[in-house]
């Protein structure tokens, strides 16, 4: 299995909402992601940066519909 940080749309109350989450993958296929989006952390700085590229990467890649992935 393996993740990375995709962005995702869902739908909210008057439009739309985006957000960065964790996607976790198997085989290829999108297998489970945060209910929630994440927020970049880190326990010092270079660590902090170094999620800000991860999430970064999510840029590149198509955005997720939330509310029409299925398991």
């Amino acid at each position: 299995m393996h993740w990375n940080y995709r962005i995702m749309v869902r739908r909210v109350q008057g439009g739309r909402l985006y957000g960065i989450h964790e996607v976790f993958y198997e085989g290829g296929k999108i297998t489970a992601w945060t209910e929630s989006p994440v927020e970049p952390l880190g326990e010092t700085p270079k660590e902090f940066r170094e999620t800000m590229n991860y999430m970064a990467r999510a840029l590149k890649k198509p955005i997720l519909d939330y509310d029409k992935l299925t398991l």
